[in-house]
């Protein structure tokens, strides 16, 4: 498994609050059906929602 600049990236302060708060509200955010909905609710891009 090869890991490049396109497939990492840095955590920024208050994407975990987020991504916890996104959990406790929907527990089948981060499902491929949700995707568009995780961008929105989170504020990443997308492929940061499937890393």
């Amino acid at each position: 498994m090869q890991i490049n600049k396109h497939g990492s990236f840095y955590i920024r302060n208050g994407w975990p609050t987020k991504a916890i708060d996104a959990i406790t509200n929907d527990a089948f955010i981060f499902s491929p059906n949700n995707e568009l909905n995780a961008v929105d609710e989170i504020g990443v891009g997308r492929v940061m929602i499937k890393a």
